[in-house]
């Protein structure tokens, strides 16, 4: 039940953030782009974590790979998303770094979440 709470929680946050930020955050705060993407990271590491109890044959191993290709899958939509919502990169910023720097993020993310979430997994 605690897992549940806790992707809950970071879901809004990550929802939250994300609305602050197209008020103007991702412009005028530096790096705040980045911080977004590695509380989505968590949020969607959670998330996979408890999609990833499904199996509980999964080792411990391959559920952290699950949990690794999950948000690698979700980041890879997300981007491809703001590409096409031509919301991908801020004035003056080249549009593939920009986006391999959010996908690192994702997934540094998603292996802090599943981390702290070792002992649930």
């Amino acid at each position: 039940m605690r897992m549940y709470i806790v992707a809950l929680l970071g879901a809004i946050v990550v929802c939250g953030a994300h609305f602050y930020g197209m008020q103007g955050a991702y412009a005028s705060i530096y790096g705040y782009d980045s911080l977004v993407h590695f509380l989505g990271g968590v949020a969607i590491g959670f998330c996979v974590v408890l999609c990833s109890r499904i199996f509980p044959r999964f080792t411990f191993t391959r559920k952290f790979w699950v949990v690794i290709l999950g948000v690698i899958a979700i980041g890879v939509v997300w981007e491809v998303f703001e590409y096409i919502a031509d919301i991908a990169v801020l004035p003056g910023q080249s549009y593939w770094p920009d986006t391999m720097t959010d996908i690192v993020l994702d997934i540094i993310g998603g292996a802090g979440a599943w981390l702290i979430s070792r002992k649930n997994v």
